[in-house]
């Protein structure tokens, strides 16, 4: 069972727990390997995965060190994706079955800490989840700047009212383009100029 800031419960089954739990704790265990390998990062891995208190706070600080703009400040971003992550309850799922389908499917793809830390089509995606999530509660123009952010940052656009089910992966993700009215299906890869 979960717990959403805005009182509303979810529950999960035993095994997603489990799972999320796991992938969480190997996250933060390549990530303190990726420090001892390369110390200098560590102001910035440790701000953004190892102080992390969970998953989608992890993600969430990723995405506000790379969209942060003028208009919001990185904190302003953080605290907004982070507040949209625990609106929609079945986000923090399809954010770990994109995880997942990465690290099962780019045969590049070694660790699970990869694709929150560099990869931009998770990232795109991510940020794209947080857009959808605005869209579907009538917050059509914080959605439609973080779609405009991550097509300036990540060169993925993707419209906000896309419906993109979990276990998709965009690899390399310059240049895709998903519009308004499509829908894509789990366990999908799309490459672009690969």
């Amino acid at each position: 069972i979960k717990n959403l800031s805005n009182g509303r419960f979810f529950y999960l089954t035993r095994n997603i727990i489990q799972i999320m739990n796991k992938i969480w704790e190997t996250i933060k265990y390549e990530v303190q390997l990726r420090i001892d390998a390369e110390p200098s990062l560590k102001p910035y891995l440790t701000s953004l995965v190892t102080s992390q208190e969970s998953f989608l706070s992890c993600v969430s600080s990723v995405l506000a060190s790379k969209l942060n703009s003028n208009a919001l400040s990185s904190q302003d971003i953080k605290r907004f994706v982070i507040e949209v992550y625990n609106e929609c309850d079945w986000l923090e799922e399809a954010l770990i079955k994109d995880l997942l389908f990465f690290k099962e499917n780019d045969p590049a793809c070694k660790y699970y800490s990869t694709p929150i830390l560099f990869y931009k089509g998770y990232q795109g995606l991510a940020t794209h989840r947080a857009a959808n999530c605005l869209w579907k509660n009538e917050r059509h123009t914080m959605a439609l700047f973080f779609q405009n952010r991550a097509s300036e940052v990540f060169g993925v656009d993707i419209h906000p009212a896309a419906k993109i089910a979990g276990a998709v992966m965009i690899d390399h993700a310059t240049g895709v383009v998903i519009g308004e009215t499509s829908e894509i299906e789990s366990e999908v890869s799309i490459f672009q100029g690969v």
